[in-house]
């Protein structure tokens, strides 16, 4: 099954329906005319209203070849900017076979910590703190060798914050701090890394401490309101339209509760959104007078290559040019977010199931692009 997010009749293409069905007659040759025209009509309803590009036409034939193969979510492709193809899949709810479309929103999962690190980046800007500056100056002393953590060493996954596997209570900011000082030191700060999405909760407990707001209202009044993005949020979120969201389903194809709110689930990820807001976050990324050039560098700076670190992973196409792209993945949602600014090209993509198809689709994206 396949829905696009743009199919809805133009008024031009009402006028034609109009006027072919208008006056109905009893002439055959001119009925015949008319109920051919009538299926060319059905058939450009049923299609994108975009005007596909060559890598449009590539990007929907490689999601269209997985739909055997239980592919359920939305793709949008942007070149120089501009949206040349979207598309949705499959349905957003099996048990009421309600549609994707671009507007349904996902669980995007780690693509999430992109706004946590322009937090903390927009917090640096006004002076309310420093990446330099130690973790402990925000929550307290840890009295061993994590009191050396940095913000920095957060944001690249090198803090040594906790063992994998700690037993960490999630529930609210000061237990959730409490617990991670309970537990022992991973390794030493700067040393090694681990992606550790304790320390992106960690994050997310700084830009509060800082802000003195509320992690969700400090996003929405910083990030998702000056972008407009209006259907980015925490699923919790009384503002949120839940008639947008899609049911995720694990790789038994069982359908997955909603996100609760616990406060951990802020600052690693756990944002539901769609792929239009997702391009809305690009486009401000690219721009000067949301993101400074400094900033957007500091972001994109290749502290250590092959490591995802400040929420990107970066490296370069066979072409040699820069590929840069970050996933989030759960037990009930997929996601990528692929951008090659040297080409112009932009590929977001939200499935809303585990099928192991996620890492597929991007692999053979990327080769398109190579």
């Amino acid at each position: 099954m396949v829905s696009s997010g743009a199919t809805k009749a133009t008024t031009a293409q009402q006028a034609v329906w109009r006027q072919a069905f208008g006056n109905i007659t009893t002439n055959k040759s001119a009925m015949a005319a008319k109920i051919f025209l009538l299926h060319l009509l059905l058939l450009s309803l049923s299609m994108p209203s975009l005007a596909q590009t060559h890598l449009g036409k590539r990007i929907d034939s490689l999601f269209t070849s997985y739909l055997d193969s239980g592919l359920s979510g939305a793709v949008l492709l942007a070149e120089q900017n501009k949206v040349t193809f979207e598309k949705a899949y499959g349905y957003s709810n099996n048990e009421t076979k309600t549609l994707n479309t671009t507007k349904t929103l996902f669980n995007v999962a780690s693509i999430g910590k992109q706004f946590t690190v322009y937090s903390i980046l927009n917090l640096e800007k006004q002076g309310l703190l420093s990446t330099n500056d130690y973790l402990s100056k925000y929550i307290g002393r840890f009295n061993d060798l994590r009191d050396s953590i940095t913000i920095h060493h957060l944001l690249t996954h090198r803090s040594g914050l906790t063992k994998e596997g700690a037993d960490l209570n999630y529930s609210t900011r000061a237990k959730f701090i409490e617990s991670v000082k309970m537990g022992a030191p991973d390794s030493i700060p700067g040393k090694k890394y681990r992606y550790s999405n304790a320390g992106f909760s960690m994050l997310a407990a700084v830009v509060e401490i800082v802000s003195k707001q509320p992690f969700e209202q400090y996003l929405l009044k910083n990030i998702f309101e000056p972008c407009e993005m209006k259907n980015t949020g925490f699923p919790w979120e009384q503002r949120m339209n839940k008639t947008l969201f899609a049911t995720g389903y694990n790789n038994q194809h069982q359908p997955v509760a909603v996100q609760e709110n616990i406060w951990a689930a802020r600052g690693p990820g756990n944002l539901v959104t769609s792929v239009e807001d997702l391009f809305t976050w690009m486009k401000a990324f690219q721009n000067d007078k949301f993101l400074s050039p400094e900033i957007r560098a500091k972001i994109l700076f290749d502290y250590f290559p092959g490591e995802d670190d400040y929420a990107w992973n970066k490296t370069v196409t066979n072409r040699k040019t820069k590929f840069l792209h970050k996933g989030g993945g759960r037990a009930d949602f997929e996601s990528r977010l692929m951008w090659f600014p040297d080409d112009g090209v932009i590929i977001i993509f939200s499935l809303n199931n585990d099928y192991n198809l996620a890492r597929q689709l991007f692999t053979k994206a990327r080769a398109i692009m190579n």
